[in-house]
């Protein structure tokens, strides 16, 4: 519901048109955001996200590639501390020694992991775009 409200407000705003969610997301959208709506940095961050996803041809495959890379980027901002760690260990410790942190996972896994959180998002965030879609909010 919030995500609703939220994104029904921002479609208004004069700075969060399609044009200029497709160039990216900006600190000045950041801020108008903050000072019209009073939301903070991360729901401003989805609601940019999910109306780029309806701003996003997925017909057209660069455009869509773009905008896949541009979450995944931000899911994978918490496992990059792992790879970080899992690098370090392997300088130090020997192979054999590595086989006890078997709670790493591998780079398939991490990818698979990344795929299937970012499906799961999209899923949301295309049924907040029906929604407005469907139901436009006037308040």
């Amino acid at each position: 519901m919030r995500d609703y409200v939220d994104v029904s407000n921002c479609a208004k705003l004069t700075g969060w048109s399609k044009e200029q969610l497709v160039a990216g997301y900006t600190p000045a959208m950041e801020k108008q955001v903050y000072e019209e709506l009073k939301l903070c940095k991360k729901q401003a961050r989805r609601v940019y996200e999910i109306l780029r996803l309806g701003a996003t041809n997925m017909n057209n495959s660069s455009e869509y590639k773009q905008y896949r890379l541009l979450v995944k980027n931000r899911l994978n901002a918490p496992h990059q501390k792992d790879v970080n760690y899992q690098k370090r260990l392997n300088k130090v410790l020997k192979p054999e020694e590595m086989k006890t942190f078997s709670c790493l996972d591998t780079e398939q896994q991490r990818k698979d992991k990344l795929h299937s959180e970012y499906k799961e998002l999209e899923k949301a965030y295309l049924k907040v775009i029906e929604r407005v879609k469907n139901y436009p909010f006037e308040n």
